[in-house]
């Protein structure tokens, strides 16, 4: 058998030349004209007589660089127009590839708009990184929108603080203004000092957010004579509001202590806003009518009167939470149809306590201090229950002088986009009343959690889409990523995700993202002009919703590249430095090329390439065996003969 299976193996060593990689920033920082430094007429003469003063037999390979890494690609391609620069993804790069090259070098002018201080990543380099330095180092008057910090999202009736930090040069006893719109509404203006001819001048405006939306922020500065650039005296971003407050509609059709205890939990939660009804009788609705809009509608016992048709309605389309009282078993309800998950067989009730079926690990309502109940005072269930539907989940049950009983006395269940919730037990006051911190404890958490829960739309967390950035130039594709999730919380890879996008309410075109696979999608949308587009993303797997969300993307004539025009040589330099490189301006880079022609390392390397054979896997080697066993046959054959 040994025979069937051998294997060669040989070793080849070729000798290949070492091998350059050269990263050019293709940002739009790179075109900017000032001094001696001609914008891209200077790149590109810089980088061109840089790649022919390296000597031919160097391997060199040439990428650009803007938001990513991009190559290898031939000189005449670069067009120095990206939106962003990302010197960290750079970093990342030389650092995968390190093994394959002798010497990095990067041209660049150092202004990186995103992504991590390159610096940190550069002491992991085991090549030399030379650095040629573009744009100019010198001070211009100029004054600029240099940083903005606020928050992305914030809740309606609310209040935060906007940062905005204004940087200038040459203005030193001037003053200029600084002006903030919403929905190009005014909203602040400040005066601004300028104090020395270096400064950057702090500003925090506290904002207050009183309505939901997506509203489009500008701060704008007064523009001054012989000021370098105006383009930068801008800059814009967005705020989104959402709804801050839960709607909560709590009924009461029963009188028990438990009521005023659950009230008051709900009540003290800030984030509920809770409308108090007691409908005792038909009467009682008329005149307390309800709104026909609730985030839940907790309902407490069943009314002994047929409900009218709208409020059967709003339980139907609501999320509920119903807690059962002593006479909610005497009587029957439209109202059960919908809000009841727990079927009771029996009208008799029993002392009972309290035993947990989930940990807190499997399910968020179960997330309290304490799961073991039975020390706590009892409370009064029926004495038989069942779940009325199989999709119905029980997170507790009750127990019998401590045994078990698996009667469920809290159930949870989900019907499409509709939670719904089911406390079978009352006498919960007791619990709230008690001198122990640790029963008080859990019955305000237990209400808060399976309030929480039942308000809270599942289907949330489903479609989740995030653009690369909150705001785009003219310039720019916007892109937008998504992750999808079916119900049953898998990745979802077979859906179509519809992306309509708006502004003012006029459509704008519909797209289709494309999968990428491991439940993502991506699309790359076409540019549009300046101004606030909105979009809302669908995601259908064949006649069915999975889910919807919706969003906003700024697109503006601003430009962070061009925010600064003064050339980094500070981190160059320590970049260089900590990787055994060299840096130097665009005028004088001759000695990186010598550095790199002369150095030793540079010349060739070699690599091994090990290679194995296997005669089993070639036609001839068949008919070799075949021929042995052949003649194994006829030697056998005929010494065995008499």
């Amino acid at each position: 058998m040994l025979l069937l299976n051998p294997f060669f193996f040989s070793e080849t060593e070729t000798e290949t030349n070492a091998g350059v990689a050269v990263y050019i920033d293709n940002s739009e920082s790179i075109s900017i004209i000032k001094n001696t430094y001609n914008g891209i007429n200077t790149a590109f003469q810089t980088t061109n007589d840089f790649i022919n003063s390296l000597d031919e037999d160097l391997d060199l390979t040439l990428y650009s660089f803007d938001t990513g890494v991009q190559g290898p690609l031939n000189l005449d391609s670069l067009e120095f127009d990206g939106k962003e620069t990302n010197l960290s993804n750079v970093m990342a790069d030389i650092l995968e590839q390190d093994d394959k090259m002798r010497a990095a070098v990067i041209i660049t002018d150092g202004i990186y708009t995103f992504g991590r201080d390159p610096v940190f990543a550069s002491s992991n380099s085991s090549i030399p990184i030379y650095i040629i330095g573009l744009g100019d180092s010198a001070l211009v008057k100029d004054q600029s929108v240099s940083e903005i910090f606020y928050p992305s999202a914030v809740f309606s009736n609310s209040s935060d603080a906007i940062e905005i930090e204004i940087s200038q040069n040459g203005y030193s006893g001037r003053k200029s203004r600084l002006y903030l719109y919403r929905n190009d509404e005014l909203r602040r203006t400040i005066e601004l000092d300028y104090l020395s001819d270096s400064q950057v001048v702090s500003e925090s405006i506290d904002e207050e957010f009183e309505e939901p939306g997506i509203f489009q922020y500008r701060v704008e500065i007064d523009a001054l004579d012989d000021e370098f650039s105006t383009q930068n005296n801008t800059s814009n971003f967005t705020i989104e509001v959402k709804e801050s407050r839960v709607s909560v509609l709590d009924i009461v059709f029963e009188i028990h202590p438990d009521i005023r205890n659950i009230r008051n939990v709900l009540m003290s939660d800030q984030n509920n806003e809770v409308d108090l009804k007691s409908y005792f009788t038909r009467s009682d609705i008329l005149e307390d009518p309800f709104d026909s809009s609730y985030d839940i509608v907790i309902i407490h016992g069943i009314p002994r009167y047929t409900l009218s048709p709208d409020i059967i309605e709003l339980i139907r389309n609501t999320p509920t939470l119903y807690f059962a009282q002593p006479g909610s078993y005497n009587s029957s309800s439209q109202l059960t149809d919908y809000a009841e998950i727990i079927n009771v067989s029996s009208n008799r009730i029993t002392s009972s306590g309290l035993e947990a079926l989930l940990t807190k690990d499997e399910q968020p309502i179960m997330e309290l201090d304490n799961l073991e109940f039975s020390d706590y005072p009892p409370l009064i269930t029926p004495f038989r229950s069942s779940l009325k539907s199989p999709r119905s989940i029980a997170l507790f049950s009750g127990t019998f002088e401590g045994f078990s009983t698996n009667n469920p006395v809290i159930s949870i269940q989900e019907d499409g986009e509709i939670r719904r919730s089911q406390v079978l037990s009352w006498n919960w006051y007791k619990w709230a009343l008690s001198s122990n911190k640790a029963h008080r404890d859990s019955f305000r958490q237990l209400i808060s959690n399976i309030t929480a829960w039942t308000y809270t739309d599942n289907s949330e967390d489903l479609l989740n889409i995030v653009s690369s950035r909150d705001t785009y130039s003219t310039e720019e594709n916007p892109i937008l990523n998504a992750t999808l999730v079916n119900e049953r919380g898998d990745k979802e890879n077979q859906a179509v995700i519809e992306i309509n996008v708006t502004r003012n309410g006029e459509s704008l075109g519909n797209y289709n993202m494309q999968p990428a696979g491991n439940g993502s999608y991506r699309i790359e949308l076409p540019r549009f002009s300046e101004g606030l587009l909105e979009y809302e993303a669908i995601a259908r797997k064949g006649n069915r919703i999975i889910d919807s969300v919706s969003g906003g993307i700024l697109i503006s004539n601003t430009n962070d590249e061009l925010n600064s025009t003064l050339r980094n040589d500070e981190m160059l330099t320590r970049i260089s430095a900590l990787t055994g490189g060299a840096y130097s301006g665009f005028k004088n880079w001759d000695q990186i090329s010598e550095n790199i022609n002369a150095n030793r390392d540079l010349e060739t390397f070699t690599t091994t390439e090990a290679t194995y054979s296997f005669p089993v896997r070639n036609l001839l080697w068949f008919f070799v065996v075949l021929t042995l066993l052949i003649t194994e046959w006829g030697i056998r054959k005929y010494y065995s003969l008499p």
